[in-house]
Protein backbone atom coordinates (compact mmCIF):
# COMPACT_ATOMS: atom_id res chain seq x y z
CA UNK A 1 0.00 0.00 0.00
CA UNK A 2 1.21 3.48 -0.86
CA UNK A 3 1.74 6.11 1.55
CA UNK A 4 -1.18 8.09 0.13
CA UNK A 5 -3.14 4.99 0.00
CA UNK A 6 -2.98 4.49 3.76
CA UNK A 7 -3.93 8.05 4.21
CA UNK A 8 -6.37 8.03 2.39
CA UNK A 9 -7.78 4.66 4.05
CA UNK A 10 -6.94 5.87 7.80
CA UNK A 11 -9.08 9.27 7.14
CA UNK A 12 -11.84 7.35 5.42
CA UNK A 13 -12.25 5.10 8.65
CA UNK A 14 -12.13 8.15 10.62
CA UNK A 15 -15.11 9.60 8.98
CA UNK A 16 -16.56 6.45 8.72
CA UNK A 17 -16.59 5.55 12.93
CA UNK A 18 -16.35 9.79 14.19
CA UNK A 19 -19.27 10.32 11.72
CA UNK A 20 -17.75 13.55 10.84
CA UNK A 21 -15.84 15.13 8.24
CA UNK A 22 -12.27 14.93 9.13
CA UNK A 23 -9.08 17.19 7.16
CA UNK A 24 -5.67 17.52 8.46
CA UNK A 25 -6.53 19.81 11.17
CA UNK A 26 -8.85 17.24 13.09
CA UNK A 27 -7.72 15.71 16.36
CA UNK A 28 -9.77 12.42 17.48
CA UNK A 29 -10.59 13.18 21.08
CA UNK A 30 -12.09 16.98 19.70
CA UNK A 31 -13.84 15.05 17.10
CA UNK A 32 -15.89 13.36 19.83
CA UNK A 33 -13.74 10.38 19.80
CA UNK A 34 -13.47 7.75 22.58
CA UNK A 35 -11.16 4.87 23.56
CA UNK A 36 -14.11 2.25 22.05
CA UNK A 37 -13.88 4.89 18.57
CA UNK A 38 -10.12 4.24 18.89
CA UNK A 39 -10.51 0.44 18.94
CA UNK A 40 -13.31 0.55 16.12
CA UNK A 41 -10.83 2.32 13.75
CA UNK A 42 -7.59 -0.05 14.56
CA UNK A 43 -9.61 -3.21 13.93
CA UNK A 44 -11.24 -1.66 10.65
CA UNK A 45 -8.18 -0.35 9.42
CA UNK A 46 -6.71 -3.99 10.56
CA UNK A 47 -9.08 -5.96 9.24
CA UNK A 48 -9.68 -4.09 5.72
CA UNK A 49 -5.68 -3.80 4.78
CA UNK A 50 -3.80 -7.02 6.73
CA UNK A 51 -2.18 -4.49 9.70
CA UNK A 52 -1.56 -5.25 12.83
CA UNK A 53 -1.61 -1.58 14.18
CA UNK A 54 -1.40 -0.80 18.07
CA UNK A 55 -3.79 1.27 19.68
CA UNK A 56 -1.60 3.28 21.05
CA UNK A 57 -0.49 4.54 17.75
CA UNK A 58 -3.53 6.55 17.92
CA UNK A 59 -3.45 7.45 21.13
CA UNK A 60 -0.27 8.64 21.06
CA UNK A 61 -0.91 10.63 17.72
CA UNK A 62 -4.76 11.46 18.14
CA UNK A 63 -4.11 14.96 15.42
CA UNK A 64 -4.86 14.16 11.78
CA UNK A 65 -5.10 10.97 10.90
CA UNK A 66 -3.47 12.51 7.66
CA UNK A 67 -0.35 13.28 9.57
CA UNK A 68 2.54 11.80 8.83
CA UNK A 69 3.70 10.71 11.87
CA UNK A 70 0.22 8.30 12.60
CA UNK A 71 0.42 7.02 9.14
CA UNK A 72 4.16 6.56 9.25
CA UNK A 73 3.48 4.29 12.79
CA UNK A 74 0.66 2.76 11.01
CA UNK A 75 2.77 1.48 7.83
CA UNK A 76 5.98 0.57 10.27
CA UNK A 77 3.37 -1.66 12.45
CA UNK A 78 1.68 -2.80 9.12
CA UNK A 79 5.29 -4.21 7.84
CA UNK A 80 5.27 -6.46 11.30
CA UNK A 81 2.63 -8.15 10.57
CA UNK A 82 3.15 -9.13 7.11
CA UNK A 83 6.72 -10.25 8.67
CA UNK A 84 4.82 -12.44 10.97
CA UNK A 85 2.55 -13.97 8.28
CA UNK A 86 4.64 -14.83 6.11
Amino acid sequence: MTDEALRSAVRTIWQEVLGADVDDDTDFFDTGGTSFAALRIIATLDDRHRMSTPVKVLFDNPGSPTSSRFWTRSRSSAGRADDNRA
